[in-house]
């Protein structure tokens, strides 16, 4: 579906798996080339439930350090709302 439709859907908070639920939980991977210099963001939705992709991307390419990412991006979740809690974790590759 489009980003549009995901967004009006009410499907969208749905979880699918959870960890502690069942004996053994089905992950997902995904393996992706990591280049010097990359910076590897994962959040919960409480963060892009209310602050867009376009932010969250300005947010990367302007802050200096990943801590610096992760508070930036943390205060705009808050300031829009924070109606859920918030994680963020990042990863910066250093040759």
């Amino acid at each position: 579906i489009t980003a549009e439709e995901e967004e009006r859907s009410n499907l969208k908070n749905i979880l699918t798996r959870a960890l502690g639920v069942d004996e053994v939980t089905e992950v997902d991977l995904y393996e992706i080339d990591w280049y010097d210099d990359d910076i590897l963001l994962a959040c919960t939705d409480g963060l892009n439930k209310v602050v867009t992709d376009a932010q969250i991307l300005a947010t990367v390419q302007q802050m200096k350090t990943p801590k610096m990412i992760v508070e930036h991006l943390i205060d705009l979740a808050n300031v829009g709302g924070g109606v859920d809690n918030v994680t963020v974790v990042t990863a910066h590759l250093k040759g």
